[in-house]
């Protein structure tokens, strides 16, 4: 559920926060809970960037770390 509140901030404009907050998320989760769908969520956050934003560096962490799941 969290990681739907990162999507909505980056919907909303606030996209440094967003990708943050989710980077943060995911980093504070323990490996048992990093699974397949939580990472398909993390990846809405990075779908919901808009075109011109999708080369922050912010966004590469957060690809990083949703690139496996597990």
């Amino acid at each position: 559920m969290l990681l739907h509140r990162a999507t909505c901030m980056v919907r909303d404009g606030d996209i440094a926060g967003g990708l943050g907050y989710a980077t943060d998320l995911l980093d504070g989760l323990p490996s048992q809970h990093r699974t397949e769908r939580v990472h398909a969520i993390g990846r809405q956050t990075l779908a919901a960037l808009p075109t011109a934003e999708q080369g922050r560096a912010e966004a590469t962490e957060l690809a990083a770390r949703l690139a496996t799941a597990g």
